[in-house]
């Protein structure tokens, strides 16, 4: 029998934290682009972009590196 059965996986409060700071990241991104385009500061909204970018990319290789670890 297997003695990881029936144990629940442990959750790190690093993963909490990184799981919190995309939460909030990326909508404040996704604002900062919309205010940029709404004021006309191009250069505003090219920030909130890439910050979004950044963010949805580094989710995707998190999610990544999570599945080849499970």
């Amino acid at each position: 029998m297997d003695a990881k059965a029936g144990t629940a996986p442990r959750v790190r409060s690093g993963s909490v934290w990184e799981a919190v700071a995309i939460t909030i990241a990326w909508p404040l991104a996704l604002v900062r682009f919309g205010i940029g385009l709404v004021t006309d500061h191009p250069f505003e909204a090219a920030q909130g972009l890439a910050l979004f970018l950044i963010v949805y990319f580094y989710t995707l290789v998190r999610l990544y590196q999570l599945s080849r670890i499970d």
